[in-house]
């Protein structure tokens, strides 16, 4: 759901808010249920007052899995600023699952596992293709542009560690952050819900090299607290 920034601006203030409840309720929230068919009645109308309390108007549910359970996305609808994307999430859990601790707060058995957060990611295109990726303050758009390219065209150069022609689902790139800005290293997180890669590249005259990579498993969903301003990349 595309909407523009100026209709979600009201939906801001608390992207660097530290959160607690109870909230004064937002009448006339609406959830959408579609990406989460399997959630009983009785237990939308909780997550949909929990909603309510952090301000996130109309948003959509969308399931989640994790090692020992599932749980869920309450993400809003997305503003286009330019190449930027940006909205607000969280995250509930049923009480009955492994990794929702008590540690958690919330309504009844359903606890928030990740607190609400402002979500900026970046546009990436290549003909008809499209990414959207999260960029770390000290990438520039161009940068970032080079390396997802490379991945996405299978043009990866590596190291005598690795073959040749490795290749890497571009549409499951996540995050590009720096190693060293000066030497032009950068980390590049791809992956799924459960299962990723993460690489390390440089930028060169000639191309990308790959120069590490390591795969990750996903356990749990990570708590995520308040997030802070963000600062944006040049582009």
């Amino acid at each position: 759901m595309i909407t523009t920034l100026a209709n979600v601006r009201r939906l801001l203030p608390l992207a660097t808010a530290s959160f607690c409840l109870p909230f004064a309720a937002v009448a006339n929230a609406e959830l959408d249920w579609a990406g989460a068919p399997d959630v009983a009645e009785a237990d939308r109308v909780i997550i949909q007052e929990i909603a309510k309390r952090v301000n996130l108007e109309t948003a959509a549910v969308e399931t989640r899995s994790g090692m020992g359970g599932s749980w869920y996305l309450i993400r809003s609808a997305t503003a286009e600023d330019g190449l930027k994307r940006i909205w607000r999430q969280f995250g509930v859990c049923h009480a009955s699952v492994v990794f929702c601790s008590p540690r958690h707060f919330g309504m009844g058995e359903w606890l928030i596992i990740s607190q609400p957060s402002f979500e900026e990611r970046w546009h990436f295109t290549d003909g008809d293709w499209s990414v959207d990726v999260e960029l770390g303050g000290a990438v520039s758009y161009a940068d970032a542009e080079r390396i997802i390219l490379a991945i996405h065209r299978n043009e990866l150069r590596t190291t005598p560690d690795y073959k040749d022609g490795i290749s890497f689902d571009a549409s499951t790139i996540k995050s590009i952050t720096a190693i060293d800005p000066i030497q032009r290293e950068f980390a590049v997180a791809l992956g799924e819900e459960l299962s990723g890669y993460d690489l390390q590249v440089r930028l060169q005259d000639d191309g990308v090299l790959l120069y590490a990579l390591s795969m990750w498993i996903a356990s749990a969903p990570p708590y995520k607290p308040p997030s802070k301003a963000l600062a944006s990349p040049k582009v």
